[in-house]
């Protein structure tokens, strides 16, 4: 529940907001907003929460949301996941990343996905989300649509992920490097980057 943006408040509503009855004996406006009632939820914007000083005014909960949770990603491991290869083949990241989700909404999408230096190709993934390491094979990889797709109703806990490039044309050398992050609720998390390495030759990049 968020409380008015404007017009009558009252304690009553101020003590709802905090899951208390309307009616709470001695309620006093100073112990609302400074926290003794309850630690003011620092996720609201500053201009929809009280800042705890006197004077004190009712107004200062206008908007408040007392049960707000707001989308945070923490991110590891999220650089240095080289892929390379002979050119034409496919090769998943030498590591992976793990991200931790928090009061994520509308799932995950892949955002801010660039590449440089012309390696060809697509993007692949390997990812869990039930705390299991990723896998390296190629077997049953996802594009960044199939990815969306099966992140579409995950908004909280630790998504690993370990990217992977699908090189394009065979006949081809292709190096280079990748970029993207994850997003939840307008929310990005930091970048996930490596490098791509197709060549003749093979093996990973020093």
């Amino acid at each position: 529940m968020t409380l008015t943006s404007s017009g009558q408040i009252s304690i009553s509503d101020i003590n709802g907001e905090f899951g208390r009855s309307g009616t709470t004996a001695n309620t006093s406006l100073k112990e609302l907003s400074d926290g003794t009632v309850s630690t003011i939820n620092t996720g609201n914007a500053s201009s929809d929460r009280p800042d705890g000083n006197a004077p004190h005014a009712m107004t200062e909960f206008y908007s408040y949301d007392h049960d707000l949770v707001t989308t945070s990603w923490s991110v590891s491991g999220n650089t240095g996941l080289n892929c390379s290869g002979l050119p034409g083949a496919t090769d998943m990241a030498n590591s992976f990343a793990t991200c931790v989700l928090s009061g994520g909404s509308g799932g995950v999408d892949v955002e801010n996905f660039t590449t440089s230096g012309g390696p060809f190709g697509n993007l692949r993934f390997q990812f869990t989300t039930d705390g299991s390491t990723p896998s390296s094979s190629t077997f049953g990889t996802s594009s960044i649509t199939q990815l969306q797709n099966s992140l579409s109703s995950f908004n909280s806990g630790t998504l690993k992920i370990r990217p992977g490039w699908q090189h394009t044309p065979s006949n081809k050398d292709g190096t280079g490097s990748f970029s993207f992050t994850l997003r939840s609720n307008g929310v990005d998390s930091s970048a996930i980057t490596g490098n791509i390495t197709f060549q003749g030759g093979g093996g990973f990049a020093p």
